[in-house]
């Protein structure tokens, strides 16, 4: 089981361009359950990337909890939980070759060589990615940077995988690809998927429900059905 449950989770930055201190996220709560595929959808500086950077570890909050599986969220070092992450910019390993990029979060895991062959193989391929595996990151087109990431993220079947607008720096016919994918990933691999997507048609389009924020705070949760009814796509008119 791998539900995520946030409860009053804050989080406070320090910025000389907004003056002093302001909250990236107030009094935050949301429960995701095991399986669930959730959608966080808001302006710039929403606090979507601060959520995520929370959830993985990757930042502590200063109130409130992060509990994953039932236990307490650590920082990413000593994370006892699987998570994956995808960020905006792909982030791959740009001295290794897609294929060892892949093969790096199965390192610890205690599978055979070939075991681990074949699972770098089967993520490569639900992102149609197998022709890539001996190339370098900076061969890729930034289309393929971005399939090998997400790949990456799920390669060891982790319990979590939280992704940080990854078509947001494609084109409109890249997203269309790659969207395609995802919605395969939704039906086909049984994860814990927490996505975050300036576009509100994205969010609606992979979300079971979508987060709506706003200034670090929930707007409203949704269904996809429910925003529809109640006119959700207003704010990209």
């Amino acid at each position: 089981m791998a539900e995520v449950k946030l409860v009053n989770v804050g989080k406070v930055y320090v910025s000389k361009e907004r003056g002093g201190a302001f909250a990236a996220l107030s009094d935050f709560s949301l429960e995701i359950a095991d399986h669930e595929f959730v959608t966080l959808s808001g302006p710039s500086e929403c606090g979507k990337t601060t959520l995520l950077r929370l959830i993985v570890g990757l930042e502590f909050p200063d109130s409130g909890e992060i509990r994953i599986a039932g236990r307490e969220a650590k920082r990413f070092s000593r994370n006892p939980f699987r998570t994956g992450m995808v960020f905006r910019s792909g982030s791959l390993y740009p001295h290794f070759t897609v294929y060892r990029n892949l093969l790096f979060p199965l390192k610890h895991l205690q599978l055979s060589r070939e075991e681990k062959d074949l699972r770098v193989r089967e993520a490569a391929k639900m992102f149609r990615a197998e022709k890539l595996l001996q190339k370098k990151p900076k061969e890729l087109t930034r289309e393929e940077r971005m399939r090998a990431a997400i790949a990456r993220a799920i390669v060891s079947s982790p319990d979590v995988v939280v992704m940080d607008e990854p078509l947001a720096m494609l084109d409109e016919q890249e997203r269309a690809k790659l969207r395609i994918d995802l919605e395969r990933l939704r039906e086909q691999r049984r994860l814990t998927v927490i996505y975050a997507a300036y576009d509100l048609s994205e969010a609606m389009a992979l979300g079971d429900r979508v987060v709506l924020m706003e200034d670090g705070r929930i707007e409203r949760v949704r269904s996809p059905q429910e925003l529809l009814q109640e006119g959700g796509l207003r704010r990209e008119e």
